[in-house]
Formats: structure tokens, C-alpha cells, sequence
């Protein structure tokens, strides 16, 4: 899976041939905004770790612009 932080911390994961911006089921985008949003634990070579809404998700190559 690849994974993406934009400039402003929205959430996008990449299917099919595009980048898809992640919708919250509570009703925002998201994104490192939400207090259900861990920061990324960086596991080995860009893969990281995200604790989402209490689920965690594995991203094998996840890159961060928030800078």
C-alpha cells in the first residue's frame, strides 16, 4: 500500500492509478487534524504505521509533506 501525507496533513492513499483522498466516516477528511489520528510510526525504508479511528494500518512506502 502507499500512503501519503499532503502539505496540509490530509490523508491519501494511492488505488488503482491515482491518488485517492481518504473521506472520514465522521463526516471531514483525514488527516492529521483528527485527535483518532496517531502520528506515523516509522517502521523500516518508508513504512510506516498509522493508528486511525482506533485501527492500525500498515504503509509500506508512505511519504510526509506536511514539512
Amino acid at each position: 500500500m502507499k500512503g501519503k501525507l499532503d502539505k496540509a496533513g490530509n490523508l491519501h492513499i494511492w488505488r488503482g492509478k491515482a491518488w485517492k483522498l481518504q473521506d472520514c466516516p465522521y463526516g471531514t477528511l483525514c488527516g492529521d487534524h483528527c485527535a483518532r489520528f496517531t502520528e506515523p510510526h516509522l517502521y523500516h525504508e518508508g513504512g510506516v504505521n498509522l493508528r486511525i479511528c482506533g485501527d492500525d494500518f500498515f504503509i509500506e512506502h508512505f511519504t510526509d509533506d506536511r514539512g
